[in-house]
This record gives structure tokens, C-alpha cells and sequence, in this order.
């Protein structure tokens, strides 16, 4: 037979406290002013807002770890950070006033920018990329947590799009060449493979990571690839 155990009163408080800290996932968010708020986690909001408006800080727990988020008013874009309880940087997203396209994954938020409203390390490596071209585009986007500016400009006749951190390191240059430009070897390769197929349009990619070899005391080893924003590109198991 079961039996049914009854929690006393004086318990109940204690026992809903348990529940809350043994649980996975995300507790509710709690507003926190700037004062009180960790120095490393403030440092991080500020330098993130400069020139704009911390407009409310919440707190909450996600896997048992407190996070801070941030929304910012700076030139009229509204935005969120998300910064960790020692500082760290953990993403930024673009507040998207409707969710028309909420459906799309392959859409990533991103917020069109004047050059004034570029970190001065980006306008220097556009600067010096650009070689007096004009961009026409400049976004600020969020790709798998890592903040990332990109530019859109043409140079010698061909389109090229120019993605750097916000230190100004070049992650990826990107430009569209005629399928008739493409190396012999790739031409008859997709000739071979795609049978039938006509090329639409082709780009030349060049991406910039490092390859970090990790070793353990167990001897266990791997080997994982990352953009210089510390984005992981690839992950061998």
C-alpha cells in the first residue's frame, strides 16, 4: 500500500527553496539596479552602452548560473546584452519591434548603422580593407552569441562583404566572382557531382580562425577551431 507523507507548514517554504535550486532551466528574472550590481558585470554593461541609455538590468538563474541582461537605447536602436556574473560578454541581440519573421531561423538580428556609430578599431580596419571604396552597408548582428560588424561594398567591379570583431580582426571576406572565374578543377567537379546543374552565382570565401590543440592529464585530446571573437567554428570529438 502507499502511503501519502504530509509536509508540515513551517516545511513547505524550505521545501518550494529546494525545488527552485534543484531545477534545470531559467527562474524568473528579477530587476536590479546598476549599484548593485558585481564591478566586472557593471564595467561590462557600461563600456557596451557608452554614449547611450541603460534603460533596466534583470537578473536571473539559467542552469544554475546568474546571468544579466541589459537592454540599451543608443541612437535610437534598441538592444539586449546578456552578460555573465564575472563580466563576460555573452551575447547580443537585436530587439526586433515585430515578429514577422520569428519564424526563420536563418535570419540572425541585426541593426543597420551610420560610420560614426562604428568602435573606432572597426572604422580602422574598414578603412584600411576598403581602400577608399564606400560601403553600402554597415550592420552590427549577433551569430551564435558573438557580436559581429559586417560591410557591404563593391571593389574592382565585384561585390565583397567584410566581417570583423568589434577589436577590428578580420573574421571573413566574401566576394562574388562569375561562375566563369571558379578554377577548372571546382567547374568540373560539379560538372561530375551535379550533373545537369547550372551554376547561379559564386562567391570566394576567406575566413580567418585558429586551430587550438587541447590535451587533459587523462590523456584524452581534441582539437577545436575558432574565429578570433572566441566563436567556435568547429568542434572534433
Amino acid at each position: 500500500m502507499r502511503r501519502s507523507r504530509a509536509i508540515l507548514p513551517g516545511l513547505l517554504p524550505l521545501v518550494m527553496a529546494v525545488g527552485l535550486v534543484g531545477g534545470v532551466g531559467v527562474s524568473a528574472e528579477e530587476q536590479v539596479s546598476l549599484e548593485d550590481l558585481p564591478a566586472s558585470v557593471r564595467s561590462t554593461i557600461e563600456e557596451y552602452a557608452a554614449g547611450g541609455q541603460i534603460v533596466e538590468v534583470e537578473q536571473e538563474v539559467e542552469d544554475g548560473a546568474i546571468v544579466y541582461e541589459a537592454d540599451i537605447l543608443k541612437d535610437g536602436v534598441e538592444s539586449e546584452i546578456r552578460v555573465a556574473a564575472d563580466g563576460r560578454f555573452l551575447g547580443y541581440e537585436q530587439e526586433e519591434g515585430d515578429d514577422e519573421d520569428e519564424g526563420d531561423d536563418d535570419d540572425e538580428d541585426e541593426a543597420s548603422l551610420a560610420w560614426d556609430q562604428l568602435p573606432p578599431a572597426v572604422q580602422k580596419t574598414l578603412n584600411s580593407m576598403l581602400q577608399g571604396a564606400q560601403p553600402s552597408e554597415l550592420v552590427r548582428g549577433d551569430e551564435d552569441g558573438c557580436l559581429v560588424y559586417e560591410a557591404e561594398y563593391e571593389q574592382d567591379g565585384r561585390k565583397r562583404e567584410l566581417k570583423v570583431t568589434e577589436q577590428g580582426e578580420v573574421l571573413e571576406i566574401e566576394e562574388e566572382i562569375s561562375p566563369a572565374d571558379l578554377p577548372a578543377a571546382i567547374s568540373a567537379q560539379i560538372q561530375k557531382r551535379f550533373p545537369g546543374a547550372e551554376i547561379k552565382e559564386a562567391e570566394s570565401v576567406i575566413r580567418t580562425f585558429y586551430e587550438v590543440e587541447l590535451v587533459w592529464e587523462d590523456g584524452e585530446e581534441r582539437e577545436v577551431q575558432l574565429f578570433a571573437n572566441g566563436c567556435l567554428l568547429d568542434d572534433d570529438d
